[in-house]
């Protein structure tokens, strides 16, 4: 995985201002957070010069904000503001032609309309939909991605994505794979199924995939580094800004919510309360 703190800050600022009325939002946030929220969406100049910045740096990135469908626990929240951060991979093809030629997948048809790429995808502090019973209830939980598969229906090519910003492995690339064949994914074991194949029957090749992957990583973290140290040149002030609205915002997601602490295991009951 790849740790890059002033892309952090950039991209959790998207997130949660372009989100800040979502639903797994409501009801949370103080006036002062609000009160951010508003000035953060004020600018716009500053996200068009970071755009600007990521993109023309020489370093191949590209930025954007789109929308999405995620699953927030057992609830599917649709159409969120998602930032892109993505940097080309072409290179990441050999991993699932490796899969198909090995019979672990079975091959996509439109094979040579995929495109792949690295995202860069920060863990984003959010309320998870829980089932409590017979209701469903929001806890403070982290939101992230390990990839992303979408299809253009107008260009016909796909895009695949693997998130650097989390660890990426076997299981990234396989269910990014069945994306697209199979339905519902995220409701079935097929990801599961499919890894634990390659184990038995090829370890090495987890091994070899993996490690190859590793050291691709490596050589390709010294551009996130490398853009992370120019946003700290030219947004030092910018950042320091947003670091403070994230914080209030992560504060009041974490303090929204009763306590609701477990029993502590180490202290039982007594005899005579156990015989009460």
């Amino acid at each position: 995985m790849i740790d890059v703190p002033e892309l952090d800050t950039f991209l959790k600022s998207v997130f949660y201002a372009f989100n800040c009325n979502a639903p797994i939002y409501k009801g949370v946030l103080t006036k002062e957070t609000q009160t951010y929220c508003s000035f953060i969406l004020s600018q716009q100049g500053t996200f068009m010069r970071f755009k600007e910045l990521v993109e023309q740096s020489g370093l191949g990135f590209l930025f954007t904000v789109g929308r999405c469908n995620s699953m927030y626990g057992v609830n599917e929240l649709k159409t969120l503001y998602d930032p892109y951060l993505l940097l080309a991979a072409p290179f990441l093809k050999i991993y699932p032609r490796l899969l198909y030629s090995n019979g672990f997948i079975q091959e996509t048809p439109n094979f040579e309309k995929h495109d792949y790429y690295f995202r860069y995808y920060p863990k984003m502090l959010v309320k998870m939909y829980i089932k409590d019973g017979e209701k469903i209830r929001l806890i403070p939980s982290t939101h992230w991605i390990l990839g992303t598969h979408n299809l253009n229906n107008v260009t016909g090519r796909t895009m695949i994505s693997y998130n650097v910003a989390v660890n990426v492995n076997l299981n990234t690339i396989v269910e990014e794979e069945l994306h697209g064949q199979i339905q519902n994914l995220h409701s079935t074991s097929n990801t599961q199924t499919v890894v634990r194949q390659i184990e038995m029957v090829n370890i090495g090749l987890k091994k070899e995939i993996e490690e190859n992957l590793n050291r691709i990583l490596s050589t390709e973290e010294k551009k996130f580094k490398e853009l992370g140290s120019i946003i700290h040149t030219e947004f030092a002030s910018e950042l320091r800004t947003m670091q403070c609205f994230i914080d209030k915002f992560e504060y009041d997601v974490l303090q929204s919510t009763e306590l609701n602490l477990l029993p502590d295991p180490t202290v039982q009951p007594d005899a005579t309360q156990k015989a009460n």
